[in-house]
């Protein structure tokens, strides 16, 4: 009976996230400079309105770029932070993002500037960072630094802000690559890679929901998880190239956009708990619809394209500030 009560709940809870996501995406997809909403909404449901093609040929292609990016960041997070027994891990604070992006920012320099290129690079960049923190973090037991990381958390603020003004500035390919650094959903994408990288992201995502139970045992420690049956370095390492090739493909599209691996997972195992069977597909399903709604806002302020990575980091450093003040009023308590 408590399968089955777990299954309705599941089933429950998916579907109301799904719906709501699903809801936040059409809105997203009619929000804009012009036409408004309304017109939006009745240029999206009939053909033979001269904006529905903007709609379905511009817009669409953002939204879906920005639910793809944000419910892959989401789910990596989430794994990260399970997997590393660290509520603080995510792509970005990991170095995860900025590997991706130092591998797909080489390959540009280097002429190479086509999807399957830019995407190698930035994945081979992503797992050397994860990599280096793998095995850093296997040779030595490292205490957090409160003071050093909030001061991160500050300084990805302001520096996304300083990054905005430049652009304003600056000449328009210089404008491009910072846009880029910043991470922004301006960059035209084929709806052909887009599906590919849907379809990648979907079932990424089906393995380690495959995992949950896996997972939901290592939250008990490696040892537990150990006598349970669960491999736990063939578990993390598999956490690894799954967050990394998430990881990787975002930054090869959109740039460098953080904080939402640390966000969304977090707030969503404070709202439903830590069970991974719900926790991974929420993540993933608020994550997109997180990503999609700050994407919605920046390019309705008039007169001024935000990059959506700006609007990501100042959510995300208040957030950072307030875990590490509530862990380090733990550890004296």
């Amino acid at each position: 009976m408590s399968d089955v009560l777990s299954l309705r709940r599941w089933f429950k809870i998916v579907s109301i996230a799904t719906g709501v996501a699903g809801f936040l995406f059409v809105l997203a997809l009619c929000v804009g400079y012009a036409p408004n909403l309304i017109a939006s909404l009745k240029a999206l449901l009939s053909r033979e309105d001269p904006n529905h093609s903007i709609l379905i040929d511009v817009r669409l292609p953002r939204v879906l770029l920005g639910f793809i990016t944000g419910a892959a960041l989401s789910l990596s997070g989430a794994l990260l932070q399970t997997t590393l027994h660290n509520p603080l891990a995510e792509p970005y604070l990991l170095g995860v993002s900025s590997g991706g992006t130092f591998g797909a920012t080489l390959a540009s320099l280097l002429g190479a500037t086509s999807f399957i290129s830019r995407s190698s690079s930035a994945l081979a960049g992503a797992l050397l960072a994860i990599t280096i923190v793998y095995l850093l973090a296997s040779s030595t037991y490292f205490h957090p630094f409160s003071l050093i990381l909030i001061g991160v958390a500050v300084n990805a603020a302001f520096s996304s802000l300083v990054l905005l003004l430049t652009a304003m500035l600056a000449s328009h390919q210089l404008q491009q690559t910072v846009y880029f650094l910043m991470g922004t959903l301006t960059r035209p994408v084929e709806i052909d890679i887009l599906l590919i990288v849907a379809s990648i992201v979907a079932v990424l995502s089906i393995i380690s929901i495959l995992h949950a139970n896996h997972f939901n045992a290592l939250l008990l420690g490696d040892e537990t998880a150990q006598s349970s049956g669960v491999n736990v370095k063939r578990l993390r390492a598999l956490a690894f190239i799954i967050s990394s090739i998430l990881a990787a493909f975002c930054v090869s599209l959109t740039g460098l956009i953080g904080f939402v691996g640390l966000l969304v997972p977090h707030l969503v195992r404070l709202t439903f708990g830590s069970d991974h069977r719900i926790l991974l597909v929420l993540s993933a399903v608020s994550g997109g619809a997180f990503l999609v709604v700050c994407d919605a806002v920046a390019r309705s302020v008039p007169s001024l394209a935000i990059p959506v990575g700006v609007l990501t980091a100042l959510c995300g450093s208040p957030i950072l500030i307030i875990l590490l003040w509530r862990q380090a009023k733990r550890s004296i308590e």
